[in-house]
């Protein structure tokens, strides 16, 4: 399901192209015309007034309808005016009011999600047209037994808490607001530049209305500080764009008051930069074909940067016996980068950041606790397209310098036995997939959307899961590091394993290990009783069966593993299977 926002009402103005040999303020507003029908949105206007150089479109609504809900925005008049050196002035209107509405649950597709607990080894098909699901078991000449058709007590009441709890709002009504806007249309060469600061963007959720008829009051508010940028696009197709902006900060403001929970938060993000170019000639829209578009040439990249995150939340929270207790986060992070690349060849996927820290009083626990660390990093690289020969994949993910905060030690190790050294961890493999199907396989895409239907019991969703098959066979893994430090102790991996058959349960290499302080710890675990004398024995005598000590390192153990073909495993150089 794919719905209208509100900030993509302020995208469609700021990135639209008109693309024409001479910027007019009526060529501006025909190609607006063009660029919202070619994204499946609704234009309706009040007029359209030309007088001399300036074009006036009143009472501007988009709207556009989805699978299980309709967005309406109202985005009052907008003024389009030769500036008379060759380009055109935009001028949104200071409030743009917008709605969306949600259809109900029925009751027959509640209890449908609740029933069939019985039928947890039926069969499921889909509707292709309608997402329903339905049983296939094959009826049975059985006589009824009255005691098992009989309904529980509770089974209505069941059904009455899930119909409440699965229902979407009724309707959310929200606000865009721009103070002082200033956006500028210019040939730039062959392509269109909109230039475009805006002091201060407000989108407030005004008001959430439930299904009950109750309402939840301005629960959202999101504030934007100087957001200023350039949209550049190619061709008369505006096939290609190339964007930067930046904005001070970003503030989101949020409050909760629910039965279970009631207090405030904020997150606040500073220093915003952005890069992204988009190239592509197809066609977008609710049943737009990712895998086909990919094919067709689309193409995405995006970086962006922060320069810090930092996030609050106060609340004070209800246990099962109706006691309040207080949940207070504080939590900060510097140099957030974030980089996303797609074409048809490849998805890539980057996330790091610098320093952080957190604190949090929790529930249930008697003291404040909180860590700090240096640093995170996150990499994945995935083929996207089916092709029989193998293609190259990647995955890191680094944790690095962990520290927990001196209080937290004293809820677990209050003797003070244990070291307080920094923990971290490092995962780093790589290694070639066969993609049997496109990543984005449009099938296998709406099958995947399918499990959230309500209409599904818990045992069909688990059948369903169980008959979707990865879109990949693994031909290669190379453990290029696993490493993981904790407690003074350390454990590293490398190796390389490769599936000449296909089959990942039997694969074929070696992997070597490192172990190192893993007898030290184990005593300090003792001396902490976090284990008892029994375990702390046992620990060393079952790493013996695998590793070996190293005669060159005190407390130092290494391990060889080696897979061979037909299943059979060896641990330095003994059959284990």
């Amino acid at each position: 399901m794919k719905r209208l926002s509100a900030a993509t009402a302020l995208g469609m103005i700021l990135s639209a192209s008109p693309a024409l040999a001479e910027i007019t303020p009526k060529s501006v507003w025909d190609n607006l015309n063009a660029y919202y029908d070619r994204y499946g949105l609704t234009v309706q206007t009040g007029a359209v007034e030309e007088a001399g150089d300036v074009l006036t479109v009143r009472d501007l609504v988009l709207s556009q309808k989805a699978e299980g809900s309709q967005t309406v925005i109202d985005m009052g008049n907008l003024i389009l005016s030769a500036t008379g050196d060759g380009a055109v002035k935009m001028n949104i209107a200071d409030v743009a009011t917008g709605v969306m509405t949600f259809d109900k649950v029925s009751d027959g597709e509640a209890e449908a999600a609740t029933d069939g607990a019985a039928d947890a080894d039926a069969a499921v098909e889909v509707d292709p047209d309608t997402d329903a699901a339905t049983d296939t078991t094959p009826e049975t000449d059985a006589a009824p037994d009255t005691d098992a058709d009989a309904e529980p007590e509770d089974s209505a009441e069941a059904d009455d808490d899930y119909y409440d709890d699965h229902q979407p709002p009724r309707q959310v009504n929200f606000e865009m607001r721009f103070t002082s806007d200033d956006i500028t249309v210019s040939e730039d060469g062959d392509a269109v530049l909109y230039a475009y600061l805006i002091p201060r963007t407000d989108f407030i959720v005004t008001a959430i209305e439930m299904q009950d008829g109750s309402t939840v009051s301005q629960p959202l508010q999101m504030t934007i500080e100087n957001l200023e940028g350039h949209d550049r696009l190619d061709g008369t197709d505006a096939g290609g764009l190339a964007q930067t902006l930046n904005a001070t900060s970003i503030a989101i403001d949020f409050n909760i008051d629910d039965e279970d929970a009631q207090g405030t938060g904020k997150v606040v993000l500073t220093g915003l930069t952005a890069d992204n170019k988009v190239s592509s000639t197809a066609v977008f829209g609710p049943d737009a074909d990712m895998a086909k578009m990919l094919q067709d040439g689309f193409s995405l990249t995006s970086d962006m940067t922060f320069s810090k995150i930092a996030g609050e939340i106060d609340m004070q929270t209800v246990d099962d016996e109706g006691r309040r207790q207080p949940l207070r986060i504080n939590m900060s992070n510097s140099d957030i980068k974030i980089g996303v690349g797609m074409d048809k060849n490849r998805l890539s996927y980057a996330v790091s950041s610098g320093a952080g820290d957190a604190d949090f009083n929790l529930p249930d626990v008697t003291v404040p606790v909180g860590f700090q660390l240096a640093g995170t990093d996150l990499r994945v690289e995935l083929p996207v397209s089916a092709a029989a020969q193998p293609q190259p994949f990647s995955f890191r993910y680094l944790l690095d310098q962990v520290v927990l905060k001196e209080r937290v030690w004293v809820l677990f190790d209050p003797k003070m036995v244990l070291p307080h050294d920094p923990a971290r961890l490092d995962i780093d493999v790589s290694g070639n997939v066969v993609m049997e199907r496109d990543l984005f396989d449009a099938e296998h895409m709406h099958q995947a959307d399918i499990l959230d239907n309500p209409d599904l019991t818990d045992e069909q969703r688990e059948a369903m899961i169980d008959e979707m098959s990865p879109p990949f066979t693994m031909a290669d893994l190379s453990i290029n590091n696993i490493a993981l430090a904790l407690f003074g102790a350390a454990a590293q991996f490398q190796g390389k394993l490769t599936t000449p058959d296909g089959d990942a349960s039997e694969p074929v290499g070696t992997i070597t290990g490192r172990f190192q302080g893993i007898q030290a710890l184990t005593q300090k675990l003792q001396a902490a009783e976090l284990i008892p004398a029994e375990q702390a024995a046992m620990l060393p005598m079952m790493l013996g069966l695998f590793a070996k000590p190293d005669p060159q390192a005190a407390d130092t153990m290494t391990t060889e593993i080696e897979f061979r073909e037909g299943g059979q495993v060896f641990a330095n150089g003994q059959q284990v299977r």
